[in-house]
């Protein structure tokens, strides 16, 4: 397979027709998950992840969608391997025949204290203050974390990445000698995958969804790679 790397505006779903349509399609489990959010923007986000586990489930033939102990997603294939991520308003899903993490975020301010706590001095002096740098590089920290599986199994703090030549990353116990990354920044966001492809993909699908309620795929201007 293809990798792929999949957005969702999910304000789409702010229509309560287009909402209704989609939730019915997805798994018991993900509309439980659905189901568990108090706010609705959280719901819409929720159901946009679904939404683009379903694409890929269509488009590789990985069957059906299983979930484990504590909920997280997986195919009965396991050739096919995503991972999923949201922010402010967008959804996002990363694919791949190996293991990937992929993190989204919205471009946020970052206290004084937080930035010493999270950044060692090469990634402090690489963002020079500047909070769309920082929270890009909080994506690259996430998406590892997610790649091995962990989440918050691994500090943010303990992940220190390298720049030259190119993105790397160590962590104590883990083997990233391997890892790649793609990254992307928007107006007002920050997104990284974590792979092992050399060239993860060249760029971001958007589906949107037509006035029939079919899925369309188009090609995503709304950020541009920077590295």
């Amino acid at each position: 397979m293809q990798n792929s790397l999949l957005v969702i505006d999910t304000d789409i779903f702010c229509d309560e027709e287009i909402f209704g349509h989609f939730y019915a399609k997805m798994p018991g489990e993900r509309q439980k998950k659905i189901d568990a959010f108090r706010f609705d923007r959280d719901k819409r986000l929720s159901l946009g992840a679904g939404v683009l586990v379903s694409i890929v489930a269509a488009q590789t033939g990985a069957g059906e969608l299983s979930f484990g102990e504590k909920g997280k997603p997986f195919f009965a294939d396991a050739s096919v391997h995503f991972n999923l991520s949201h922010s402010g308003h967008y959804a996002v899903c990363a694919a791949s025949e190996k293991p990937v993490g992929v993190d989204i975020e919205n471009v946020r301010v970052f206290s004084e204290s937080l930035v010493r706590h999270v950044f060692d001095s090469g990634e402090r002096a690489f963002a020079q203050g500047s909070d769309e740098r920082l929270t890009q590089l909080w994506t690259i920290k996430e998406s590892v974390m997610k790649f091995f599986g962990q989440g918050v199994g691994i500090s943010p703090k303990k992940i220190s990445i390298g720049f030259e030549p190119g993105i790397s990353v160590v962590t104590e116990g883990y083997d990233c000698t391997d890892l790649r990354f793609c990254g992307f920044a928007g107006q007002d966001f920050a997104l990284t995958v974590c792979s092992q492809s050399v060239e993860f993909c060249n760029g971001i699908t958007q589906v949107c969804i037509g006035e029939s309620f079919e899925l369309q795929t188009s090609g995503f201007d709304g950020a541009k790679r920077v590295y």
